[in-house]
């Protein structure tokens, strides 16, 4: 598993999580924190994935690319939010999340909303990393 950067916490009286994720996460005073904007299913030439399962993972290595740029990876993520447009996309989020994020468990939020910015976009996530 990756050395994390931050402090997880997962304190008795508060449901487990669902997944691989963590309840809450702490990043000290002295960190640097990056905020990376909200990643679609869409290749690094501008065609749309595919389905919904195939534009799930590319915006999840759209937002590990992000943070590959800065030098980082998904050990140093400590928060993220995906949206998705369909339920049953929920189930892709989750296996995606866990396979990309090698062991890494930062806060994460999934919401369900009726659209994105464009039409055929089905997931879009948002994240905060911090070293």
């Amino acid at each position: 598993m990756p050395r994390t950067i931050h402090r997880t916490y997962a304190p008795d009286g508060a449901p487990k999580p669902f997944s691989a994720y963590s309840p809450m996460v702490e990043i000290d005073e002295q960190r640097r924190s990056f905020h990376v904007s909200g990643q679609v299913g869409v290749t690094p030439d501008g065609a749309l994935a595919g389905d919904g399962e195939a534009q799930m993972r590319q915006a999840w290595l759209n937002v590990l690319a992000v943070l590959k740029g800065a030098g980082l990876g998904p050990e140093h993520l400590v928060k993220v939010v995906g949206y998705v447009t369909r339920p049953e996309l929920v189930p892709a989020f989750r296996t995606q999340r866990d396979a990309l994020l090698a062991g890494a468990e930062p806060a994460s939020t999934l919401v369900g909303v009726p659209f994105l910015a464009h039409p055929d976009w089905q997931v879009e996530i948002e994240a905060i990393a911090a070293v």
